[in-house]
């Protein structure tokens, strides 16, 4: 997809680069967000598999939808085929995210 690039690094040739990223074994893959954060793959080392990670890393999580059109544009997106489980909740506009989040961690 356009908005994510791609780069490998050896670290036999980039030792301080592998160091700086705490790279400690290999192969490794690891996905960078914009804020600088990242994820490290630990799945099957297969190309279906892979490209599932990145698609499901691309979207935020919990996703926030406040309309019908928002909730069906995101059941029909095209990346749900790579979604196992999605759970709505319908959550009253007075609660807080933290109790809000609290109450779904205990369910």
């Amino acid at each position: 997809t356009p908005e994510i690039s791609l780069a490998r690094v050896n670290c036999w040739d980039w030792p301080h680069l592998c160091l700086q990223e705490n790279v400690t074994q290999f192969p490794i893959m690891k996905m960078y967000t914009k804020e600088r954060a990242w994820l490290a793959y630990s799945g099957m080392w297969e190309t279906k598999e892979m490209m599932k990670f990145i698609e499901l890393s691309r979207n935020s999580c919990p996703v926030r939808l406040m309309t019908p059109e928002e909730i069906e544009e995101y059941l029909s997106d095209k990346t749900s085929s790579h979604r196992t489980v999605s759970v709505l909740g319908i959550f009253d506009s007075s609660m807080s995210e933290g109790k809000t989040s609290r109450e779904c961690q205990k369910s």
